[in-house]
């Protein structure tokens, strides 16, 4: 069933459609804004097993047909991804990897292709959206929904969504993506802004994410998806034990001497807890715990020390917050 819904944002129609293209991703949405339109579409998959990381993949891709043009030259084809487009599958990235739960790694991939350009309305910030859509619609965990929007200013007043040409005589150029709670991102530079109307451009930007937030609730509800609730974290038997009989011995192996000394004891006790838990080189242990999940207590003990020696006003070498180095200077040293 195709579902559209739309909204006015900085003059122009933003629209979101889904149902009609890429039925068979988890969730596809065509953005437009404008005459430029790009698809997006999401994926999930079983991940691989033993790895502790969440694998999502992000892409973005203009090809050259989107301008109505194609690639000259002795190569008449696509080449590899271009720094822009590079930068814009990271920009996309950013925002969106924080919003799932900890603990999730199911694969999950994030395609994004412009299928037109009007060479006024930039694609980039569409895509961020785009993907945001995409993952509300698909049966996925995603904390969202999140929105982007670009920020310019001509004279002394904020543009939202710049136009290119507006762009060329802009003093800012401003990327901010978030959800309605909070700022999640930003990226951009300005000629000599000062802090406070820097601060400003953030929130002006995020009155309209807010806007944008609220069409993409109102597509998941037009199009009968259901957000995904976030799944229990497993438990890991090795947390609490090792917080109980090991702290003591980490926090002590992580203060004073040299970063090469710190760095031999963090090993020599990680042997020996090794040695304790898995005897004979076991992968299981004796309360159940694997391996895998004994590097990721282990690594969250060190983490959970680190944290309190800072709070307790300690570095790892033994300085405090006040305390500096002995720094050394010299001149000509190159000939």
């Amino acid at each position: 069933m195709k579902v559209t819904v739309e909204r006015e944002v900085a003059g122009r129609t933003l629209s979101l459609t889904t149902g009609e293209i890429a039925k068979q991703a988890a969730g596809a949405v065509l953005i437009q804004y404008g005459e430029t339109v790009v698809l997006v579409a999401a994926q999930n998959g079983p991940g691989r097993p033993g790895i502790d990381f969440f694998p999502l993949t992000c892409d973005y891709r203009e090809r050259a047909a989107a301008a109505g043009k194609f690639p000259g030259g002795f190569l008449k084809r696509e080449g590899r991804p271009t720094t822009r487009e590079i930068l814009t599958a990271r920009l996309t990235d950013r925002p969106i990897r924080p919003l799932f739960p900890e603990g999730y790694t199911d694969e999950v991939q994030v395609m994004s292709n412009v299928l037109a350009f009007d060479q006024v309305n930039d694609p980039d910030v569409l895509s961020i959206i785009g993907a945001s859509a995409a993952l509300c619609l698909a049966p996925v965990p995603f904390q969202g929904p999140i929105g982007a929007v670009r920020v310019g200013m001509i004279g002394e007043e904020f543009r939202l969504l710049p136009t290119a040409e507006e762009m060329e005589t802009s003093t800012l150029d401003l990327i901010v993506a978030g959800n309605r709670e909070s700022v999640l991102m930003i990226e951009g530079f300005a000629q000599q802004l000062p802090e406070d109307r820097m601060a400003d451009a953030i929130m002006f930007a995020h009155r309209a994410i807010i806007e944008l937030c609220d069409l993409q609730e109102e597509l998941r509800r037009a199009a009968g998806r259901e957000a995904t609730p976030a799944p229990a974290p497993a438990e890991n038997p090795f947390a609490g034990l090792l917080r109980e009989t090991a702290y003591g011995r980490f926090k002590e192996a992580k203060q004073g001497g040299l970063k090469q000394d710190r760095s031999s004891a963090v090993r020599e006790l990680k042997e020996s807890l090794v040695a304790e838990h898995f005897p004979e080189g076991a992968e299981v242990a004796a309360n159940g715990g694997t391996r895998a999940q004994f590097g990721a207590a282990f690594y969250e003990l060190e983490n959970r020390v680190v944290r309190d020696l800072i709070l307790e006003g300690k570095r790892l070498d033994g300085r405090g917050w006040d305390d500096l180095r002995q720094v050394s200077c010299a001149v000509s040293v190159l000939p």
